[in-house]
């Protein structure tokens, strides 16, 4: 079976790499419209989906066992042409042209799994309160983190109608904190209650991604989403609050 990319680079930067922050492994779903893959960090606070528009030439869903995310991703950067063509042959991946050829075994069936959540489920859950995250302001935040070097916990919280990210750990004391603006505006409920979240998630994020992020809360369960998205791929990002 032939396996189509048109946009390598893309799919290497906007599809495979915001995975990598994440796992070393996954399974890559092909389907009719798009690739898509799920992934979750060891803990279970961070998870992504992430969708590559393409169309492929498939009638049901393929599954392809990514066994070393960073592998794949070194090999493809090597190809110089943008649009290829990937044998899918007994379980392995197979690529030749007049520069390179290689080929990359995937795992058996069985031996991976996606996380045991729905993303459905989880996209239809009340989000009370929005606003969108510049790239600066997490490229801020991650300067700010220097200073406030012991700090494990970002706490989200509104004030005066805006956004502010305090770096703080509540339940630690005599520790330096900061905070910072990170949104000029929101929409819906204000946060009555700061709400923390794991600081190497949002760094993870903002490894990932160089536009700006649609985020929404949900108060109730704490559930962040940060939505990412360019003309070839979105990603949605979903993040548990912790205890403060």
């Amino acid at each position: 079976m032939i396996l189509k990319i048109q946009n390598r680079s893309d799919f290497v930067t906007s599809f495979l790499g915001p995975v990598k922050q994440i796992s070393d492994k996954c399974v890559i779903r092909v389907e009719k419209k798009h690739y898509t893959c799920l992934v979750a960090s060891p803990d279970g606070t961070l998870i992504l989906f992430n969708k590559f528009k393409h169309d492929n030439d498939v009638d049901e869903p393929i599954k392809l066992n990514i066994s070393d995310v960073d592998k794949l991703i070194k090999i493809l950067s090597y190809i110089e042409q943008e649009s290829i063509e990937v044998e899918l042959s007994e379980n392995c991946l197979q690529y030749k042209d007049q520069d390179i050829q290689f080929n990359y075994y995937l795992l058996e069936d069985g031996v991976l799994s996606s996380p045991a959540v729905s993303v459905d489920k989880l996209k239809k859950l009340e989000y009370d309160m929005s606003f969108t995250l510049a790239n600066d302001s997490l490229s801020n935040l991650n300067k700010l983190s220097l200073y406030a070097s012991d700090s494990e916990k970002v706490y989200f919280y509104t004030k005066d109608g805006e956004v502010h990210g305090e770096l703080n750990d509540k339940k630690r004391q005599n520790i330096n904190s900061a905070s910072i603006k990170i949104s000029s505006n929101f929409k819906g409920n204000e946060l009555q209650i700061p709400i923390p979240v794991k600081y190497d998630n949002l760094r993870t994020i903002s490894a990932s991604q160089r536009s700006s992020i649609n985020t929404f809360i949900n108060t109730e369960l704490s559930v962040m989403l940060f939505q990412c998205s360019n003309e070839v791929s979105q990603g949605a990002y979903f993040v548990s609050g912790m205890v403060s």
